[in-house]
């Protein structure tokens, strides 16, 4: 007979912990009563996660239990062993409620003085709406604690809501070829940060944090499908402190507020990619930079092809209501109110135009004036890649004559836009690095 922290000493919860544990799986409704679990859990819920290790070895899932009176499970701070889980049963119905005066992490894995040698390792925390009730501290919390033992080999964090931390982050997560997938964080004081490498992220959501709502501190991770929205300061969404990440569709709220800056690539970090993503407001404010680079290194080193920005001008309605901010690529160049990347026209005689082909594939001239010019040969050419120019005439009659270098062959003359019109005219860059057309449209209204 045993007596749990509960009070119970029935055989039935001695039979239904064995059971649990036979199935895989530890369920903490067999250490409390649900009056319990409501007023405080921390005791039961923390001898679950510890005797899922210390019983059943490797390590099995402890389970959170949604209450019948849909209440949340209140707890304070509670440590794992690495290859141990913790789950809910469903995200949207199982709520951890912080203990009101708790500080410090909620949940994080133990430290090796604690008896966890194997750190955040094949650990697992899933399916909960984790509560911070605006207490101080990080919500989860994991891969810091043991050098080497970040939160990798088989762990993850899936299907987890955040929010409500005081002064923290929701997720603070140092990961090493993890997969993680569905992280929602709201209210935090500093949003989310990611620190490890080489990892993979699935379905992010992050808005109305107080400071950066993302931010990204690692290298070589790889982000799909992540969404941003408000922040209650001027502050970037998505911030990059490391280098070689990339961020595959990203879409941005302004929310009610002016904004400086959506996305930030920070001094000293480099290589991080943004592929296809949209920035919108609707309520009348305004910003100012779309991706802003702190070092003006855009597009240098080692990625000159598409290192910073991708498919640029693809779906020219991706900066929505782009006319109510600019983007800021590089110092000399803007992005339109119809998204597409606009190559300088200084309107002298003979100007030569260079288009940077890693700029985007799709990308205009503006032309304001009657004076002949040259489209040079691109620099940052890459075989197999395409380069659209979108050519606009607003000079108030013809154009000047346009010339081109060699490189381009072309299928017959090209003939300039009349006034007021515009056409394009769409090239393929060969394996022997001579842009080929592929295409041209007829003109059409500005």
């Amino acid at each position: 007979m045993s007596t749990w922290p509960d009070g119970s000493t029935t055989l039935r919860s001695v039979r239904s912990v064995l059971d649990n544990l036979y199935e895989g799986s530890i369920n903490v409704r067999e250490y409390a009563s649900e009056a319990t679990l409501k007023t405080d859990g921390t005791t039961a819920i923390q001898q679950a996660l510890d005797d899922a290790k210390v019983v059943a070895g490797r390590g099995h899932m402890v389970v959170i239990p949604t209450l019948s009176t849909n209440a949340a499970v209140v707890a304070s701070n509670l440590t794992m062993y690495g290859y141990t889980g913790l789950r809910g049963e469903l995200m949207g119905a199982t709520y951890l409620t912080r203990l009101p005066g708790s500080t410090g992490p909620f949940i994080r894995e133990k430290t090796i003085a604690e008896g966890n040698a194997q750190g955040a390792s094949g650990l697992w925390v899933r399916d909960l709406l984790v509560n911070m009730n605006n207490t101080s501290g990080t919500g989860i919390y994991l891969g810091y604690q043991v050098p080497d033992a970040q939160l990798n080999f088989n762990s993850a964090i899936s299907h987890v809501s955040v929010r409500n931390s005081l002064d923290s982050y929701g997720f603070d997560v140092n990961q090493n070829s993890a997969a993680c997938d569905y992280l929602w964080s709201s209210w935090n004081y500093l949003g989310s940060r990611f620190t490890g490498d080489a990892s993979t992220y699935t379905r992010m959501f992050c808005d109305f944090s107080d400071q950066q709502n993302i931010t990204i501190g690692g290298n070589m991770n790889n982000f799909f499908g992540m969404h941003t929205e408000g922040s209650v300061n001027d502050v970037e969404h998505v911030k990059f402190t490391g280098s070689f990440n990339t961020i595959n569709n990203l879409t941005s709220g302004l929310g009610s507020r002016n904004l400086t800056k959506f996305v930030l690539q920070a001094a000293g970090a480099s290589g991080n990619r943004v592929n296809d993503y949209c920035f919108y407001t609707s309520d009348g404010h305004t910003w100012t930079n779309g991706i802003l680079d702190a070092s003006w290194n855009i597009g240098t080193g080692t990625q000159p092809y598409g290192s910073w920005i991708d498919d640029v001008g693809i779906y020219p309605t991706m900066l929505y209501n782009g006319n109510k901010g600019t983007f800021r690529k590089f110092s000399s160049e803007t992005v339109g109110a119809d998204g597409l990347v606009i190559i300088p026209y200084v309107g002298a005689p003979g100007q030569l135009i260079t288009p940077d082909m890693s700029d985007g594939v799709f990308q205009r001239i503006n032309v304001t004036d009657t004076n002949t010019f040259t489209i040079k040969t691109p620099t940052n050419m890459v075989s197999g890649q395409r380069l659209t120019l979108d050519i606009a005439n607003g000079a108030g009659g013809p154009t000047g004559a346009v010339s081109w270098d060699a490189i381009y062959r072309r299928g017959g003359a090209y003939v300039p836009p009349a006034n007021n019109m515009r056409n394009t005219i769409s090239f393929y860059c060969d394996s022997s690095a001579r842009m080929t057309e592929i295409a041209r449209t007829a003109d059409m209204t500005i």
